[in-house]
């Protein structure tokens, strides 16, 4: 895989301006709160406490039977609820941004996993350059090295529903294939011996399908087409022995004369790259005989023995019979290497979320030490100490982000939603897939960046001159 950066100006002056745009907004109001602030509140150096009002926590908790320090928690949080509330969404907003990365990333290696793990559990797809009969094949193929070998006859066809058309492959398998799984939306392994055809999940929106209903299908007349036009250019280069082939010819003849038959729905396969139409061969065997494919094969699966898959590889590749070779191995490695870029944005996004939380809190928690210096020295002078001080702080923290947890989490699934929405068309179908673990992991790293944040400012609040504050608060 290779990428190309390219440098556009436009991009820069976007960024700028988002930049300048975000400045001015968030500068705007707290302006204009500081130009009505009355000089005898602003001569107090503290923030007004609301006329002597109870706070509106009081009136959601159990207030009279917590203790005066959970007391002083709860109305250190509700001192200036508009602070509060913006740590609460500042916080949000930080943990939409992590969640977004790692929900990314989780899809990602979810379905990576799903994919080249667990549905294709062949070492190599074989295609074959002209159609072979089923008995053909394990001859042609041989035995050396060789473990297991299944038949499938891969046909590009259109699906018909109403006045909608896709245009895609139908895949026709043993109903007991070994190299291929199965999966549902929720995971859940299916069987290809339901009767009707399996289609890729995202037909069911394309098409608005749902099991039981009728669909036709038929071979898709551009590529009969190709093939027509490329036959009556054989005289002057035969080169093609798929061309040259009787059974192909006749192949072709019976694809233009049977041009639909009708089936129905039975499934929905959860795949995110493919758009494919699977069956079996005893479901569509009255079909494949009106057209002749009843034992025609145009790809096999191959399961390789042990340490021999590159030999394999390099002698099926030499076969007349064959067209071009898939390895799953190399193709999931190279699929790794073009996400590589994916990765480095999506830690991006991960490591900037946490850095704006980390600001956002230290923000606010310098902002709370500044307002109560005067309270603190009171406390001080009561008798209570540094470490009973740094834990009503550290308490209060912790409580704005708890009441962040939901929000951030809410926010962070549906924004992630979104994200992947982008993705999705006529051949991919992605939705999102979280582990657990990440939902512990933005849980504690949110928790830790808020303990670490608050260190500055309780380290600055044992510098202050208690005596300087008293006289002040006296004078």
């Amino acid at each position: 895989p290779s990428a190309m950066v390219n440098y556009n100006p436009a991009t820069t002056f976007l960024g700028l301006g988002a930049a300048t745009a975000s400045c001015l907004i968030s500068c705007f109001i707290p302006a204009m709160t500081a130009v009505r602030l009355q000089p005898a509140a602003a001569m107090r150096g503290e923030s007004p406490l609301g006329g002597g009002r109870r706070s509106w926590l009081e009136f959601f908790f159990l207030f009279k039977n917590l203790s005066p320090t959970n007391k002083m928690i709860l109305r250190g949080v509700g001192r200036n609820p508009k602070r509060s509330v913006s740590a609460v969404l500042g916080i949000a907003f930080a943990m939409v941004l992590v969640m977004t990365s790692l929900g990314l990333q989780d899809t990602a290696k979810y379905f990576l996993d799903k994919v080249f793990n667990r549905t294709y559990l062949e070492d190599l797809s074989v295609q074959l350059s002209v159609p072979l009969d089923r008995d053909e094949l394990a001859e042609v193929f041989g035995t050396e090295g060789i473990a297991r070998v299944e038949p499938v006859l891969a046909v590009p066809i259109v699906v018909y529903r109403g006045e909608e058309d896709q245009t895609t492959h139908l895949l026709i398998l043993d109903e007991d294939s070994q190299m291929r799984a199965f999966w549902d939306q929720k995971d859940n392994q299916m069987s290809l011996d339901s009767e009707g055809i399996f289609l890729w999940g995202g037909f069911r929106n394309i098409l608005g399908l749902n099991p039981g209903d009728q669909i036709s299908l038929g071979i898709d007349p551009q590529v009969v087409g190709r093939l027509v036009e490329a036959m009556q250019a054989e005289t002057a280069q035969l080169d093609n022995q798929m061309l040259q082939a009787q059974s192909f010819r006749q192949l072709l003849i019976n694809m233009i004369t049977n041009k639909r038959f009708f089936t129905q729905v039975a499934g929905f396969v959860d795949e995110p790259i493919g758009s494919m139409v699977y069956s079996t061969w005893s479901w569509l065997l009255p079909d494949l005989e009106r057209l002749g494919l009843e034992e025609k094969v145009t790809m096999a699966y191959v399961q390789v023995k042990p340490n021999q898959l590159g030999q394999v590889r390099e002698r099926l590749n030499a076969l007349p019979q064959v067209q071009s070779i898939e390895d799953r191995q190399i193709l999931y490695t190279l699929t790794l290497k073009m996400l590589d870029l994916f990765y480095f944005f999506v830690r991006v996004m991960f490591v900037f979320g946490i850095l704006m939380a980390l600001g956002l809190i230290f923000n606010t928690v310098s902002v709370n030490i500044i307002e109560r210096t005067r309270e603190i020295a009171t406390l001080r002078t009561m008798g209570f100490t540094y470490q009973r001080i740094n834990s009503i702080v550290t308490a209060e923290n912790l409580l704005l982000v708890t009441l962040a947890l939901p929000l951030g989490i809410y926010g962070g699934f549906r924004m992630s939603e979104y994200a992947l929405s982008f993705f999705n068309n006529e051949s991919f179908n992605f939705h999102l897939f979280i582990y657990p673990a990440s939902y512990g992991v933005l849980v504690a790293g949110i928790i830790a960046t808020a303990l670490i944040s608050q260190i500055p400012a309780l380290f600055a609040m044992r510098k202050l001159d208690l005596a300087k504050l008293i006289k002040e608060r006296t004078s």
